[in-house]
This record gives structure tokens, sequence and C-alpha cells, in this order.
């Protein structure tokens, strides 16, 4: 019974990450800056950094997509 409710848990977990994920992107292919969508959801630069870079283009320091 306690696999089963852990399970349930994650799927939720598993769904708000994927909610926050989206989100991010969102907002950085809006122009934000890695650092501005970190501070939105309270995370570190380096875990928004990994966040984005697993699921759109980084752009360069100037703008410009890698």
């Amino acid at each position: 019974m306690e696999a089963l409710a852990g399970s349930a848990g994650n799927t939720e977990f598993d769904q708000a990450q994927e909610s926050l994920e989206r989100d991010a992107v969102r907002l950085y292919e809006e122009g934000w800056t890695i650092r501005q969508v970190a501070a939105r959801f309270s995370l570190s630069y380096g875990v928004m950094r990994r966040i984005l870079g697993a699921r759109t283009t980084l752009r360069h320091r100037g703008g410009l997509p890698r």
C-alpha cells in the first residue's frame, strides 16, 4: 500500500515539475534571462540552466541562439 501512495505522490510531483519546466521555457523564449527565470521559480542559476538546456536552445550572452 505504501508503494502505491508513493507512486501517486511522484505523479503529482512529476506533473508540477513538468508545468514548471514548460513555464520556464516559455519565459526564456519570451526574452527573459536565465537568472530572471531562475529567480521567478526560486531556483539557482545552474539548476535553471540545466532545465532550459535540456528543453530549448540556449542563447549566447549577446542574445543570439547557440
